[in-house]
């Protein structure tokens, strides 16, 4: 599964110890400004959420730096195929995993390769409530491929990251909505262009449909992941 540069390591620091992932989505909804809607909607509460969702991992790359005199660790996975990964408000392990040389590391940066030429890096869906009667399902697509370089940090909160012969680990990556709709605002919402799918009115927030939605939420990709290794 792993493609991996030789490090030239004392026998001892050559034991590996087992790094695998998890994938979940943070929700978020974006409420209305009440003192606009008010009037509009009869007091009702309107909002917009992204509550689940797939990504398209097609490689990992993983980039360690380790102290005390031992060589830098760096590979690129070796995927047969893409892992499709459906995101909810649920930790999933799609089952990839790496050994990964043990030691002391200050500082460990992983990149997502997301998405083919055929498959989105991203598609995210979740509804649009507008008013007490009505609730539009939303699509967002990323039809691109994309490098999402993601620093890791310590679940405990330690300056360091340690890894130990034959232990294992979890590193969680969090696609965080709330920091991914930071630049989309309630106004922005209310005048999107809806579209049928499927017989289906629909939010469809994409390249061509709703772009200025679109490059508000893309432009936030590489801050709205976060990675956690406990």
């Amino acid at each position: 599964m792993v493609s991996c540069e030789t490090i030239f390591d004392p026998p001892n620091d050559k034991l590996p110890a087992r790094l695998g992932f998890s994938f979940a989505l943070q929700t978020h909804q974006i409420e209305s400004d009440k003192s606009v809607e008010d009037a509009m909607f009869n007091n009702q509460v309107n909002g917009f959420i992204l509550e689940q969702g797939q990504i398209v991992v097609e490689n990992i790359s993983f980039d360690g730096r380790r102290g005390e005199g031992l060589n830098d660790v760096f590979f690129i996975s070796d995927f047969d195929q893409p892992y499709h990964i459906n995101l909810a408000g649920e930790a999933v392990l799609p089952g990839i995993s790496f050994d990964i040389p043990q030691g002391i590391y200050p500082m460990i940066e992983i990149t997502l390769h997301l998405g083919t030429e055929q498959q989105p890096a991203i598609v995210m869906e979740g509804l649009f409530h507008r008013g007490i009667a009505q609730s539009i399902p939303v699509r967002y697509e990323y039809n691109f491929t994309e490098q999402v370089r993601i620093r890791a940090a310590s679940g405990q909160g330690a300056q360091q990251l340690v890894f130990s012969r034959d232990e294992s680990k979890i590193a969680s990556v969090v696609l965080q909505s709330e920091s991914l709709l930071r630049l989309v605002n309630f106004g922005m919402i209310m005048q999107a262009e809806t579209v049928m799918l499927n017989g289906q009115e629909v939010l469809l927030i994409n390249e061509n449909t709703n772009p200025s939605i679109y490059n508000s939420i893309s432009a936030r990709l590489q801050q709205a992941f976060t990675l956690i290794i406990e």
